[in-house]
């Protein structure tokens, strides 16, 4: 008898317009929430390399897709630190290294952002 009145409740013509509502409204609360507590955990636990470089938090679409290989390589060297930089010549005692940026300063992981002549 139950049954009979639930499938009659569900096939009847009357449409329930907020049904939808609760469930958009539940999914963009739940989305800002995630967002929300995931900056607030990375403002706490960020390595401050990462703070100086300015790279924020985990988003669902990142931005460096959008970049060229050229400058996602320098990115992802200066993100972990291997790469063509001066540091790394003088401790294996490269004599014949490059060490210098094409604008004279010595070239470092984060040269890339700061130097003014393109590669």
């Amino acid at each position: 008898m139950a049954d009979a009145a639930a499938r009659e409740e569900l096939c009847s013509s009357s449409p329930r317009p907020f049904a939808h509502l609760f469930y958009e409204a539940a999914k963009i609360l739940l989305k800002e929430t995630i967002t929300s507590a995931t900056k607030s955990w990375w403002s706490e636990n960020a390595p401050e390399f990462y703070k100086r470089l300015g790279i924020d938090s985990y988003t669902r679409t990142p931005k460096k897709l959008t970049l060229t290989r050229l400058l996602l390589s320098r990115l992802c060297a200066a993100r972990s630190g291997h790469g063509d930089f001066a540091a790394y010549h003088h401790r294996l005692n490269h004599r014949k290294a490059h060490i210098h940026c094409s604008c004279s300063e010595p070239k470092s992981s984060t040269r890339f952002l700061e130097c003014t002549i393109p590669p």
